[in-house]
């Protein structure tokens, strides 16, 4: 065999691996090619998505102020509606204790009217002679605003 055969022989050879090679490397790159589209249709959907994801954030923003700007109108409301309840208990427990003062000095002075009706003579009471007459004129009112 010469040498010129021999070396066609190897280029080919050469040029058959080569083209074999460039197959493989083209059904490669179509692979590739067709992934980049999948990646490219994923891209855009993921794009999409944070799209839609940043809007509602947004949104949810919104709301969530709104919501903290309610709930504080209605603490503050609230604190208000204390208060003013905590005014008319402590105005209330006055009154009761005017009041139960009142009746006090009021079954006094029914117990003494009672004893100098039956004709005993009146018992020591709690009070002093000086809280009776200090304290009969708010009797007498209250006694009018019964009528």
């Amino acid at each position: 065999m010469s040498f010129d055969i021999i070396l066609d022989l190897i280029v080919i050879s050469c040029l058959g691996a080569t083209i074999a090679f460039a197959v493989r490397l083209n059904k490669k790159l179509a692979t590739i090619y067709k992934s980049r589209e999948e990646i490219q249709a994923f891209l855009n959907q993921f794009t999409e998505s944070m799209s839609k994801a940043d809007a509602s954030i947004k949104d949810l923003r919104g709301v969530g102020e709104s919501v903290f700007k309610t709930a504080q109108k209605e603490m503050d409301d609230a604190r208000a509606l204390k208060d003013d309840l905590a005014f008319l208990n402590e105005r209330g427990e006055e009154l009761a204790e005017r009041l139960d003062g009142s009746i006090r000095i009021a079954r006094t002075l029914y117990k003494e009217l009672e004893d100098r009706a039956v004709g005993v003579s009146p018992v020591a009471s709690n009070t002093s002679h000086y809280e009776e007459e200090a304290s009969q004129p708010e009797l007498v009112r209250h006694l009018q605003n019964v009528r």
